[in-house]
Parts: structure tokens; C-alpha cells; sequence
């Protein structure tokens, strides 16, 4: 029976990593025996399965860490390490003459890869100023921080394994970079949730996500919702999250004289979307959003920016949701008042919505997860 490591940076954030890395971590513990390294302090993350800490917590791909992670896989004779969201380098330690195998998984559009590198900290100049001058550069260097990203995306495409992307479109796009014509890429979608109630379809609104301002850009749907509010009194807008943005959009949304708008926090996921009747999104990068996959599920009708093929993959418009031009905030807010104004139509997209939600079934995409792994060699 193989034996696997995940590697992940947290099991228990709010994240979607964090969220199909739990769901894996379960699904899969039935079938092979499973271990677990991250940035975090040694806690249970499952069943029997304790997260095990890595020693440097403050750099994920710190020489320390990789001895760490080279020893404890060599020592434990692990089979397969699935890297999850591209947190660790250890693959480069190993080549194809050794038995172990990387499944390295995207959580994320390429896009997004390399406007993240664009926006990397500054680390303290006590590590020097390598460190800095490369920060500088990836920040006012559009072309430098693309060349580091591929680079590191040529890395985990030439070790011993597989990558694996959230959609087809990803994988074309991965197919381009140098060198990786002949590499394994495999499309896993995202899993859908344990369990969510239908929603009661009540007249609310809802976003459910991070509050961070680099992909999620919630302080759109403020705006949108002033043109919304001006003509329609009888809606609420719950915002249902937690983030770094969240204090700036309470004061946005005080500064535009918003009456209908609430602020939450996350709770179960089973019971978020139960008053709500549609789900909005402003991203600017969506790997394969699972707060529409949720809606969705529940029957809640998702209105997205039209962003990339993950986002089109979900909703096809006017058939399992609404897509707008991006970024076109008058259009989006005529989108949502077109939706109010017509309840049936709204239903019908709730219902193919909810049906459309199956072809992303825990039990299907385990199975293909568990084929998958076995398979590997």
C-alpha cells in the first residue's frame, strides 16, 4: 500500500486549499496510510492524522525544511508527496532513479501565479540584499517575475510525477512553457462540499470569500451595490468573510452610506447560503471558485466578472448563472437588478444550478483522485 505525505502550508485556514486538502486527507485515509507537513504547530487534522510542523516557520523552502522534509521522507519510505498549492520545492532533491513521486497541484490560473510574485514582501535586510534587489525587480519588472514563475512552474514539470491543474485551459497554457510539451499534466476540478442546504431563497445577496484586495477586490461589489441600493430597497448584502481588507471595506461601505449591507463571519459552510437567493463575485483571479461551487450547490444563483475558463467552466451564463464583462460595474449592477425583477428566471437558474453542481461530486472526484494515485509510478 503506498504511502503519502501531503504537504500543505495550513489545514486550518478559510482557504480552498485548506478545504480540499481536508476533504482529501479524508477521503483518502480509508484506502492508504497518510502523514502531513506544514507551516503550522503540530495539531489533528483528521481522523487519527496529526500535522506534523515544519522546523523553519517563517520561510516554507528554508535549507532547513528541505533537509527536514528530504529525511523524513527518505526515513518513513514515502511513496507519493502531493505538493499542495505549490508550497515546496522538495521535489528538486529527488530525480527519476529515486522511488518517490510528486503530484504538484495548482490551486490557482496561471495568472494569478505571477501577479502574486509581482506583489512579494520585502524580506528584512538582514538576510541580505539579494533578497531585496529581487523583490524590487519582481515588483517593476513585469518580465522578471514571469521568467521566476516559470521557472519554478519548469521545475515541478520535470520532476518524477504528475502536475495537476483545476482546468483544461490551465493545462493549455502550462503546455506552452518550454520543455513542457512531453510533461504529465492531469485536470482534477475541485471537489464539492460534504453538504449544503438548499437555499430558502430569500431576498439576500451574499459574498462568501476572503476579504483580500489583490484577487478578491470586494470593494467593487460595494460600489456596484450603491447603483443596486439607489433602486431597490428590499435586498440585503450579507459580506460573509474575514481578511486583511476587511476594516477599509466596513469604512467603504459607511463612507457610501450603504443601509443594506451586513458584515459576518464564516461560519459552517453547510448553513452559509440558506437565505440567499444569488452569490456575487468581483475577482480579478478565480482558480476554480468554490464559494460558486457552493452556491451552486445550494441552488443560490452565482453572478461573476467573466475572468477566465475556470470562472466559464462553472457558470454558463444565463444557464447555471450570470456572467459579466469584466470589469463593467454599471453592467454588473443592471445584472442583479434584472435577476430581482424576475423571480422565475431566477429559479430556473437555481435549478439547473443545483443539478449542474453533481458532475463535481465528492464521489466522483475522489474516485478519479484515488485512480489517480494508484496509478502513479
Amino acid at each position: 500500500m503506498k504511502k503519502i505525505l501531503f504537504i500543505v502550508a495550513s489545514c486550518h485556514a478559510l482557504g480552498g486549499v485548506e478545504r480540499v486538502s481536508r476533504q482529501l486527507l479524508k477521503a483518502l485515509s480509508a484506502d492508504f496510510p497518510l502523514s502531513v507537513v506544514t507551516a503550522e504547530a503540530e495539531a489533528p487534522v483528521a481522523d487519527g492524522i496529526t500535522a506534523l510542523s515544519l522546523p523553519d516557520a517563517d520561510d516554507f523552502n528554508s535549507a532547513v525544511n528541505l533537509d527536514f522534509l528530504e529525511g523524513y521522507i527518505r526515513r518513513e519510505g514515502i511513496d507519493i508527496v502531493i505538493n499542495q498549492g505549490l508550497v515546496s520545492m522538495i521535489s528538486r532533491r529527488f530525480t527519476l532513479s529515486d522511488p518517490q513521486r510528486f503530484v504538484h497541484v495548482m490551486h490557482a490560473c496561471p495568472d494569478w501565479l505571477y501577479q502574486r510574485e509581482r506583489r512579494a514582501e520585502f524580506r528584512p535586510l538582514s538576510e541580505g540584499w539579494k533578497p531585496l534587489v529581487r523583490t524590487l525587480c519582481c515588483r517593476y519588472l513585469s518580465f522578471y517575475a514571469r521568467w521566476r514563475v516559470n521557472d519554478r512552474l519548469r521545475g515541478f514539470l520535470r520532476s518524477p510525477g504528475v502536475f495537476v491543474v483545476l482546468d483544461e485551459d490551465y493545462r493549455r497554457q502550462l503546455r506552452s512553457l518550454k520543455g513542457a510539451a512531453t510533461a504529465r499534466i492531469e485536470v482534477m476540478p475541485n471537489p464539492s462540499a460534504d453538504f449544503i442546504k438548499p437555499s430558502r431563497r430569500e431576498r439576500t445577496v451574499l459574498y462568501a470569500g476572503r476579504f483580500t484586495r489583490a484577487d478578491k477586490h470586494v470593494e467593487r461589489l460595494l460600489r456596484i451595490w450603491k447603483r443596486v441600493e439607489t433602486v431597490r430597497d428590499d435586498w440585503q448584502l450579507e459580506l460573509c468573510g474575514d481578511g486583511p481588507e476587511r476594516g477599509r471595506l466596513m469604512q467603504q461601505a459607511a463612507r457610501l452610506g450603504l443601509r443594506r449591507v451586513s458584515f459576518r463571519l464564516p461560519g459552517p459552510t453547510e448553513t452559509l447560503y440558506e437565505q440567499a437567493s444569488m452569490l456575487c463575485l468581483t475577482s480579478s483571479y478565480e482558480g476554480m471558485s468554490l464559494s460558486v461551487m457552493e452556491a451552486q450547490q445550494a441552488g443560490v444563483v452565482p453572478v461573476a466578472f467573466d475572468i477566465n475558463a475556470g470562472m466559464r467552466t462553472l457558470i454558463a451564463d444565463d444557464e447555471t448563472g450570470v456572467l459579466v464583462p469584466p470589469f463593467r460595474e454599471k453592467e454588473y449592477a443592471r445584472a442583479l437588478l434584472a435577476l430581482m425583477d424576475d423571480r422565475l428566471r431566477r429559479e430556473r437558474l437555481s435549478d439547473n444550478a443545483r443539478r449542474f453542481s453533481g458532475c463535481f461530486s465528492q464521489e466522483k472526484i475522489m474516485a478519479r483522485w484515488k485512480t489517480l494515485l494508484e496509478n502513479l509510478g
